[in-house]
């Protein structure tokens, strides 16, 4: 990946990114706050590549003789363990509490709800996942398949579609399948063929400056346990340059770079 430095807007840093995915190279025009902002602002940032890379993929698809699944009210993989980033886990929240009455009580059931299900059904699933940093990535895909097997509905999930979509977790955005849409009810099905994201999961390169208590690094939360999250680690991260936490995502996702001056 390059960056060059392109013409600025008043108060952004513009540059021109190259990426090379799959092969090819992607050129992309990035444009981010100069200074000091809060890591939220940089979220249309991840959500447009996951976006970007996604359409690519399903192109790709579609060249090679494969249609997409996945349509609105299905909501088959609203059921699996969602990771999402903590900078996710804090936004989510924020979305539901921007929501009118009675709407934000109802959601806001919904994700107790969940917690309640898993504490009286498979309480050390819950325990599990509320230290997420403490599972290897084969634990968390054990964790996952327990999880989906309890059939527990993502608290957004509404007439069998996302209810916040515009505002979807990123690795919701990336995850299409191509195979016929009743396998996805079945767990681990074989018969099951989902899209390998393009460049890999944009929520990997996600800044994440979140630390347990014990100074042990966050990298995901569940997403229905977001409240949980945000509950134990009260603080928001700090502020930090736009150019900074752009020069680190992409250091984390693909090839360092360096956001234009």
């Amino acid at each position: 990946m390059a960056a060059t430095p392109a013409h600025p807007r008043p108060g952004l840093v513009t540059a021109d990114v190259e990426l090379t995915v799959n092969g090819r190279r992607l050129p992309l025009r990035v444009a981010v706050p100069a200074g000091p902002v809060p890591p939220a602002a940089l979220l249309p940032l991840y959500r447009g590549l996951a976006d970007h890379l996604t359409d690519l993929a399903v192109r790709a698809a579609g060249a090679a003789g494969h249609a997409i699944s996945c349509k609105k009210g299905c909501g088959a993989c609203c059921r699996q363990l969602v990771p999402v980033s903590p900078l996710e886990a804090r936004e989510l929240v924020k979305i539901v509490e921007r929501m009118p009455e009675p709407r934000r009580s109802i959601v806001r059931e919904r994700f107790a709800a969940v917690r309640r299900r898993l504490k009286a059904e498979a309480p050390h699933l819950l325990a599990r996942l509320l230290r997420p940093q403490d599972c290897s990535r084969d634990e968390a895909v054990s964790l996952g398949h327990e999880y989906f097997r309890l059939g527990i509905a993502c608290p957004f999930l509404e007439d069998e579609s996302c209810s916040i979509y515009a505002e979807r977790p990123v690795d919701c955005r990336q995850y299409l399948v191509v195979s016929p849409a009743h396998h996805c009810s079945e767990d681990a099905s074989p018969h099951v063929r989902a899209l390998t994201p393009w460049g890999g999961p944009v929520s990997a390169g996600i800044p994440s400056p979140e630390c347990t208590p014990e100074g042990r690094a966050v990298q995901w939360v569940h997403l229905a346990l977001a409240p949980d999250f945000v509950a134990q680690h009260p603080q928001e991260p700090p502020d930090r340059p736009g150019p900074e936490m752009v020069e680190e995502f992409f250091s984390r996702f693909g090839k360092p770079c360096a956001a234009a001056p």
